[in-house]
């Protein structure tokens, strides 16, 4: 029934017999019983269900016009559902990680290659430390327990089935119940995630061809890959959107997986009503992100716009008593569960330095309205959000939708999708928001990113960095790859491989500050043209070659304006400060380790 099983504390062991006898209890009772003296008991129970993959307009009760979340939207009826809560990244490990620590992702630097760093204390963690008996179920790949996310758990399922998500929960609240210690259960649901396969989404039955089914022979493309994910992401990087019907197809399909989604969260809400502790459960249902289907020409969840950033947010507290649904007004964020499930939890803990704020006084009705009118986040390393009231500046650093990356604002009042950029008609609160964002950035101490860009065709480059002084290259990475294809020599670095398409990226950090670079770029053994060179808000002067300073400022900006080629057409340089934070998780490989601590590198 299960899948992996790792023990995240010293009593592992102890907690492996437990769940040796109680999975052969489970496997004779459908469902466990406590008795009315356990349901007394005060302890709590703390539920968090991410629905990976979920943009908050896929739920009927945040305004879908099919009926996708009857129970969902039951839930958020007998609790309180916010309006308007964020996601900070499109990334799962990154927004889980955002949710267990209370951290933007500029601070906690989980990525593709990152872990958490061993200081930075995790939601699972803390309740442990205060008594709680924590269990987790998961099913991605991105949340194995190697990125740290299994800090705190008395038991981390992965790769677990639907029926093995409810005996976690089972078993972990009635040893908690018995116990007279609380309980905090993390399940984590990805059946709304594209997939490998032509129609990408793919919901099991009877789900399937729900919404779809009058849409049939929609979806006309045909890929040459096999891998239909990359595929998808390759039409999104060039423009090439689909019609509006394939794009309907598409979301119905979609939607059928949420719908599923919708049926697991009632199979999880009856077995806690058939325990008889539904009434005192905190139960907290969430997405990591969305998921763009067609709008802007994106497809996925590597963007900013409100489909990927917009999530769902429910939270229903224990014994709740309410006449009609709680509807909270005004910005959450997925940083903010941290706090409010350890004030759901009774734990006290300093929020000192903390992104979060609790929301634990709008679940319980107290308070109408959210407490922050800010929400900041940023996907991968070129791309960068920050909403107050009723705008939000999007920043990009490569081109999106047929335009170079810039600053762009919109008024989701007005424009909810997000299609009139109002940066030039609203110059006083753009610079508000964009000088909020660039204090949102720099708390993190950003290394420069260099980003090859081309093409379709498959291209062979040459970079060449050569610096006054020594640079430290450690974090120097291209997806989770290091040095697979880098030549490091004494205050030069050589990256040399064939690529097609856009999308590789290379992270360098602490040059000393005042250090001078020259960068040198060859495409096909020809210097790159010098308008496809950029640095900060600057072209390069001459072909193939560009030299910059490590403090000129404008690396921390987007791309201008005025850089209207695009790079997806076209090999290309891109340097500038990035949105993500440097970390000392990226693997090296170990020769190449040996060979930079010769070098003095390390």
């Amino acid at each position: 029934m299960f899948g992996s099983f790792v023990h995240a504390s010293s009593t592992s062991r102890t907690c492996f017999r437990r769940f040796a006898l109680l999975f052969l209890g489970l496997a004779l009772l459908p469902t466990v019983q406590c008795s009315k003296g356990e349901q007394q008991a005060d302890q709590p129970i703390l539920i968090l269900i991410s629905l990976d993959t979920v943009r908050a307009s896929a739920l009927s009760c945040y305004g879908n016009e099919r009926l996708t979340t009857p129970n969902l939207d039951q839930l958020s009826k007998e609790g309180a559902r916010f309006t308007t809560a964020y996601s900070n990244i499109g990334y799962t490990p990154s927004s889980h990680a955002s949710m267990f620590s209370g951290l933007y992702p500029n601070r906690h630097s989980v990525d593709t290659a990152n872990k958490f760093f061993e200081d930075v204390p995790l939601l699972a963690e803390i309740l442990q430390t205060n008594g709680f008996l924590t269990a987790a179920a998961v099913v991605s790949p991105p949340m194995q327990a190697e990125y740290g996310l299994g800090r705190g758990f008395d038991e981390y399922h992965t790769n677990v089935t639907p029926n093995a998500r409810l005996e976690v929960i089972q078993r972990t609240i009635q040893e908690g119940v018995a116990q007279k210690r609380g309980s905090f259960v993390f399940l984590h649901y990805m059946d709304a995630h594209y997939n490998n396969t032509p129609t990408l989404y793919r919901a099991p039955p009877p789900f399937r061809d729900q919404f779809s089914k009058s849409l049939d022979g929609a979806l006309v493309w045909k890929s040459t890959q096999k891998n239909y994910a990359r595929a998808i992401q390759r039409r999104s990087m060039i423009g090439d959107s689909w019609s509006p019907r394939e794009n309907e197809y598409l979301r119905a399909r979609y939607e059928e997986c949420v719908a599923y989604l919708d049926f697991e969260v009632g199979r999880v809400i009856e077995a806690l009503k058939d325990m008889g502790i539904y009434e005192r459960a905190t139960l907290v249902v969430t997405s990591d992100h969305g998921e763009c289907i067609g709008r802007h020409q994106r497809y996925g969840h590597s963007s900013v716009w409100e489909d990927v950033t917009r999530v769902p947010l429910i939270i229903k507290p224990p014994q709740k008593k309410q006449t009609s649904p709680l509807e909270v007004e005004g910005i959450a964020e997925l940083v903010d569960l941290f706090p409010t499930l350890l004030d759901a939890g009774q734990v006290i803990y300093p929020m000192e330095g903390l992104d979060g704020k609790s929301l634990w006084p709008c679940a319980q009705g107290q308070v109408a309205v959210a407490p922050k009118n800010m929400a900041f986040g940023n996907i991968y390393l070129h791309q960068a959000f920050l909403r107050r009231g009723r705008y939000k500046l999007v920043r990009t650093a490569i081109p999106m939708d047929g335009q170079p990356g810039l600053d762009r604002l919109f008024d989701l009042e007005t424009d909810p999708h997000e299609n009139t950029d109002l940066l030039s008609k609203q110059p006083v609160v753009a610079l508000e928001l964009q000088t909020l964002l660039d204090l949102q950035l720099v708390r993190s101490n950003r290394p420069l990113m260099l980003m090859i860009t081309g093409d379709a065709t498959m291209h062979s480059y040459k970079v060449t960095l050569t610096t006054e002084g020594r640079f430290r290259i450690e974090n120097l990475i291209q997806n989770s790859y290091a040095f697979d294809f880098a030549v490091i020599e004494d205050k030069r670095l050589v990256i040399e491989d064939e690529m097609d398409f856009i999308g590789r990226w290379f992270l360098f950090d602490s040059m000393p500050v005042s250090a001078r670079v020259t960068v040198h770029v060859e495409v096909d053994g020809v210097p790159m043209p010098s308008r496809n060179i950029y640095c900060g808000n600057k072209l390069a002067t001459q072909d193939g070659e560009f030299t910059f300073k490590c403090d000129d400022p404008t690396l921390a900006g987007p791309l201008p304006r005025g850089f209207r080629q695009n790079l997806t057409k076209e090999p290309g340089l891109i340097i500038l400060r990035t949105t993500t934070a440097p970390s000392k998780r990226y693997a090296i490989q170990p020769d190449a380790r040996e060979k930079m601590k010769n070098l003095g590198y390390l």
